[in-house]
């Protein structure tokens, strides 16, 4: 695949609202190929936005795998609205079948990254829209010269006209042990990589005696809103919500045998109900198999009485940027925090 085809740009602002695109508003233009594919071709950078510069591993920053969730939903929905001629403000995110990140998003700091957003197997109906993206970027020598492409990450994108219909979440009857970190400590040594707008946790967590299941409390406090520069974000999905869930789900791994681990697809992942901008959200992670590799789960949030978001088969891998934990200090640290204070 040669990116570097030439292209029918549309130029991406005032057209459309930071409400419905708002990642992608300002830094993106479509195209055609010659071979009569059609993309999104969208730059990333961490001066426009700003979240970037708090998601920092090893020396670049990494687009969270729950960002690129929020751009294929708005890559879908732009394709909707340029190519099919819907309306783009009737139609909702609905699921994200086979999401696979196989090489990550990431920038060195000041710089920028382009991508394609590649659109194929488009399928409309009555009801929804679903197709099929692959992200695309260029491969870059040594010497800062592309020699060629490589695939970032694939799925199935399915927008729908109405919410889907939310299943009941019940809680497994387990016993659970509590605790509650400081928040300060919880981010200083669990998740250095992360920096203050991605700190969500409540830090209030639970963990069932056959550490199959895993209960904690995230609160994203309006911390999305300054996530892109000169805007008050508010995106079509939580990626902030989203990532807190899995957040989650990497501690609970490390628990479980000390790896650190990073997010790199599920089977299925649904959203429902329009996540809160603040307060206090639940999530439940259910442990399906973890090895010195890969844990799989899956993850349920919600609130009293809505479910926002279910990723279902889950997969965290083993980080290149892992480094071993010390057991002990690991476990004084969760039991000198135990407490009765029930999470939910």
């Amino acid at each position: 695949m040669n990116i570097s085809t030439p292209f029918q740009e549309i130029v991406i602002d005032q057209a459309y609202s930071e409400s419905q695109f708002p990642h992608i508003r300002k830094c993106s233009r479509t195209f055609i190929r010659d071979d009569g594919a059609i993309g999104l071709r969208l730059n990333i950078n961490t001066t426009h936005h700003i979240y970037l510069n708090h998601h920092v591993f090893g020396n670049d920053a990494f687009v969270p795998a729950t960002m690129i969730i929020e751009l294929l939903f708005e890559a879908a929905l732009l394709y909707c609205s340029t190519y099919l001629g819907l309306k783009s403000d009737r139609l909702k995110p609905a699921q994200i079948v086979n999401f696979d990140i196989q090489r990550a998003l990431a920038i060195a700091p000041g710089k920028s990254l382009e991508a394609d957003f590649m659109f194929k197997d488009v399928a409309a109906n009555n009801s929804s829209v679903e197709c099929g993206i692959d992200i695309v970027s260029k491969r870059i020598s040594m010497a800062g010269k592309a020699i060629g492409t490589r695939l970032n990450a694939s799925s199935r994108v399915v927008l729908s006209y109405e919410h889907l219909q939310a299943p009941a979440i019940s809680l497994p009857d387990e016993i659970f042990d509590s605790y509650l970190i400081p928040k300060g400590l919880y981010y200083e040594y669990f998740f250095p990589s992360l920096g203050p707008l991605f700190h969500s946790s409540c830090a209030h967590f639970a963990l069932s005696k056959s550490k199959k299941y895993f209960l904690g409390q995230y609160d994203c406090q309006n911390k999305e809103e300054n996530y892109i520069t000169a805007q008050k974000s508010r995106f079509l999905t939580s990626p902030l919500g989203n990532d807190s869930c899995l957040q989650y789900a990497v501690f609970f791994s490390r628990i479980i045998n000390l790896i650190g681990r990073l997010p790199i697809g599920a089977s299925r992942l649904e959203f429902y109900n329009e996540h809160p901008k603040k307060g206090r959200v639940n999530v439940l992670v259910q442990c399906l198999s973890i090895n010195n590799d890969v844990m799989v789960s899956n993850i349920y949030s919600f609130g009293s009485n809505q479910v926002y978001f279910i990723a279902k088969g889950f997969v965290v891998k083993k980080s290149p940027y892992h480094n071993l934990v010390d057991r002990n200090e690991f476990d004084r640290i969760l039991n000198q925090h135990r407490t009765e204070e029930s999470v939910i």
